[in-house]
């Protein structure tokens, strides 16, 4: 049984600011006796306090001593995040003072929440759903203004709409064929195949739509991850420095000085990059230096998105087949860039366009002087900026991609049983795993484990 299920009627509380100094701090506490709790520490609250009406007073310990000068806000049952009755104490900030406030109201009887637990109740209260609950800790953690926007249009239900929307369409193919079974004997069908085939299509394009979704989801939520890949001395390192206009990785003549990828975080236009510096592609017999290599690959086949670093004094057509050796995925998210242009000549010119893949997508630059930089930074973020960013219906969680995928697999077998004119149980049995794992998405089917995955994610206090 989850913890939170097991305690599910405990008063708690949580520090709901990030610990350390600063202006207040508020401490959450939520439950049945969460008012009673908190006149024992604020006697300045009145008998019957209004919900959302801020008290103010001192907070004393047992013996009446003054510990410090807090507000309280108070929130009736039904009218606050959790659903019970909260009261929200805001003292000043910094860790003894904070504690202190947290150790008396504790003192009273109440206990601390676990991670996630004020959500969790809200979950159970049904203030929020689990794809809500979900876009609560997507919110806290979004590190850009998209990220931000889509985990609160998801946190306002949109999404969930979504789903609800697909779970009411299945449902009602459900229904049909119910009532087609009861009225057989009579010879009457309620809905034709044909038509309950054509709904079932219908709900299946809109899951297939947020399937797809996922990719553009997580580049808003997690970041684009991008690899910078090449020969030794190609230039990889002074582009990463370039784009962050500082030195993060050394740059030297001697072929194999980055022996590891280096990860950086980078911002463009409200879109976060993960940029990785890799090592050089190379046969070599130095084992650190191969180790770094086969770690270089692993790391750029996971990439979004590929920059191939060309050195135009070397053989171009030799550096593209060198990708094939090493088994680097090329595909229509690579980028080929000419390092060095600065030493290119029309006789390089000449030779490179004869060699270079797919010309339209080649572009020359030179790190080392910064030119072109700001033109590549352009041409990545045209070619890898979610195509539906827009959208509020943008599936970001792993958790929905796989129910998801799960219930278009019944979808299938169940257009198959009804293409086939099999009896109505076979199609019924299939949908009705299909709306279970919707249903699932939204928290209206779940287990232990599943609640323990979502909320644990979760920080103390919310």
């Amino acid at each position: 049984m989850s913890v939170y299920l097991d305690n599910e009627s405990d008063t708690i509380c949580a520090t709901a600011t990030p610990p350390g100094h600063g202006g207040i701090a508020v401490i959450r506490i939520s439950g049945d006796d969460a008012i009673q709790s908190a006149k024992k520490c604020c006697p300045f609250l009145p008998s019957n306090p209004e919900s959302h009406r801020v008290y103010y007073g001192f907070l004393v310990d047992k013996n009446n001593e003054k510990i410090d000068e807090v507000l309280c806000t108070y929130f009736a049952s039904g009218r606050s995040f959790t659903g019970e009755p909260v009261v929200e104490i805001s003292c000043h900030g910094g860790e003894y003072l904070t504690q202190a406030v947290l150790s008396r109201v504790v003192e009273t009887g109440v206990r601390i929440a676990e991670k996630g637990e004020f959500s969790f109740r809200a979950f159970m209260n049904g203030r929020i759903d689990l794809v809500q609950a979900e876009s609560i800790l997507s919110l806290i953690q979004s590190e850009t203004k998209k990220a931000s926007q889509l985990s609160l249009s998801h946190l306002e239900g949109e999404l969930s709409k979504t789903y609800k929307n697909i779970e009411d369409q299945l449902v009602w193919i459900l229904a049909h064929l119910e009532a087609n079974i009861d009225y057989a004997q009579e010879d009457i069908q309620v809905a034709e195949e044909s038509l309950l085939l054509n709904k079932l299509i219908s709900a299946e394009s809109e899951i297939i739509k947020l399937v797809e979704s996922f990719d553009d989801g997580r580049r808003v939520k997690e970041g684009v991850r991008i690899s910078l890949i090449g020969l030794p001395n190609a230039g990889k390192s002074s582009l990463l420095n370039a784009i962050l206009k500082q030195e993060r990785s050394i740059v030297t003549d001697i072929e194999g000085t980055t022996r590891d990828f280096i990860e950086e975080t980078y911002y463009y236009k409200n879109q976060k990059y993960i940029l990785t510096d890799t090592a050089g592609l190379r046969e070599t017999s130095d084992t650190i230096e191969s180790l770094g290599i086969q770690r270089t690959i692993n790391v750029v086949n996971q990439s979004d998105f590929i920059v191939v670093l060309l050195d135009p004094n070397q053989s171009i057509e030799n550096q593209v087949e060198n990708l094939k050796r090493f088994n680097i995925q090329s595909s229509m998210n690579t980028l080929y860039v000419v390092n060095k242009k600065d030493l290119i000549t029309n006789t390089h010119l000449k030779s490179l366009k004869s060699f270079l893949p797919e010309k339209d997508r080649v572009l020359y630059i030179s790190a080392k002087l910064n030119q072109g930089v700001d033109e590549l930074l352009e041409l990545i973020f045209q070619k890898t900026s979610p195509r539906s960013s827009e959208s509020s219906a943008l599936v970001t969680q792993l958790r929905h991609f796989e129910l998801l995928k799960a219930s278009l697999e019944d979808i299938d077998r169940a257009k198959q049983s009804l293409s086939a004119a099999d009896s109505p149980e076979f199609t019924i049995f299939e949908l009705q795993s299909s709306v279970y794992k919707i249903q699932e998405i939204l928290g209206k089917q779940f287990d232990d484990e599943i609640m323990d995955r979502v909320f644990k994610e979760f920080c103390l206090g919310k």
